[in-house]
């Protein structure tokens, strides 16, 4: 029965692989351009910050040994946090909170930089590297991008591979749907990233693929899924063909 199991993740994997749209995506855009994003002011500029950690202890009432961390935050306004990556020893990067916030260190968590490109309660969910790049996803159509480690970022929309897929009816309301995104890995220079669109209380899984480092996007077909009425959650990457998912509804 296992070996079954199996064997049926692989077949679908494919077939969602070999099915694409055939025109990609791969404008981005500098981000000074985008409108959501603002300064602490309310101007529409933005925001970048520089906060210095603290050395903090406390006691292990169990042991009753003291616990030393060596950098820690009192108030990182995040309030939650999704995903924390390293791409080295002195090079991070963590995402939460609202407003898609971002923060970035290039001193091994002295001292952070944070980007907000939001003024809604919106939140990124996952971040990836790739040769020099950033990417970020979450809770917007957009994928975030940085190639000087967050220094200057710039968004690439994927609302036009949405509308590609979507069927005569939900065209004529094209401002019903909104995408979100969970996840982005990669595997060499091919990425993934999987999320949902909402068209009223439905939702539709997202896959979307790149095979030149994030330069050009495109969406796949979700062929086979069972229960296609929920996001897709996490994946892993096998390979650069081979995909293991989970969603929403198990």
């Amino acid at each position: 029965m296992l070996k079954t199991i199996k064997q049926f993740f692989v077949i679908l994997v494919l077939t969602l692989v070999s099915c694409s749209d055939k025109t990609p995506v791969s404008n981005y855009t500098p981000v000074k351009e985008i409108t959501d994003s603002y300064d602490l002011d309310g101007n529409e500029t933005l925001v970048t910050k520089n906060i210095p950690m603290l050395p903090k202890s406390f006691i292990n009432t169990l042991t009753n040994d003291t616990v030393k961390i060596i950098h820690s935050l009192d108030n990182t306004s995040f309030h939650f946090y999704n995903t924390v990556a390293f791409k080295t020893k002195k090079e991070g990067v963590i995402v939460g909170g609202s407003g898609l916030r971002i923060r970035t260190t290039i001193d091994g968590g002295l001292h952070w930089r944070e980007n907000r490109f939001s003024k809604f309660s919106n939140a990124f969910h996952s971040v990836s590297f790739n040769k020099e790049n950033i990417f970020a996803v979450g809770e917007s159509s957009n994928i975030y991008k940085s190639s000087d480690f967050g220094q200057h970022w710039e968004v690439l929309d994927t609302d036009k591979l949405i509308n590609n897929f979507l069927g005569n009816e939900e065209k004529e309301y094209p401002k019903k749907y909104s995408s979100r995104y969970y996840k982005i890995k990669f595997y060499n220079n091919t990425g993934i990233i999987t999320g949902d669109y909402n068209k009223a209380v439905k939702s539709k899984p997202i896959i979307l693929k790149t095979t030149d480092a994030g330069q050009n996007w495109t969406k796949l077909k979700t062929i086979g899924i069972k229960n296609d009425e929920s996001g897709i959650s996490d994946f892993v990457m096998l390979s650069e063909k081979i995909l293991l998912i989970v969603t929403f509804q198990g």
